[in-house]
């Protein structure tokens, strides 16, 4: 079976992206307390932090205060799998019953 549509158009008014689009800056934020969590529960899935690294800092209000996508790239060991877990975490404090999954690399441990 062939299926098929062919239309004709015209990139004379096409708009490229930048091809190299500057990085967001990282901000030298005073780091988050592991207590902008909120509930108790959120707070315990972390003991060992006090606070967030400068990175998770920047981006969790955005993660953890609202319901935009984010595609965030990082370096290797910046605990960059958290801000999942904080999507998760923001997605399942509303109460309404959604559903939600994570994906991610295996580790190479």
């Amino acid at each position: 079976m062939r299926l098929g549509t062919k239309l004709a158009s015209s990139f004379m008014r096409l708009i490229l992206p930048e091809r190299f689009p500057p990085h967001t800056p990282l901000v030298d934020f005073v780091p988050l307390p592991a207590e902008e969590l909120k509930k108790p529960e959120f707070i315990d899935l972390y003991p060992e932090w006090r606070q967030f690294n400068k990175i998770q800092t920047q981006a969790f209000k955005s993660l953890f205060d609202t319901d935009g996508n984010m595609f965030i790239r990082a370096l290797t060991r910046s605990r960059k799998t958290v801000f999942g877990e904080y999507a998760l975490l923001q997605h399942w404090s509303t109460d309404e019953g959604w559903e939600g999954s994570y994906t991610f690399p295996p580790s190479r441990s």
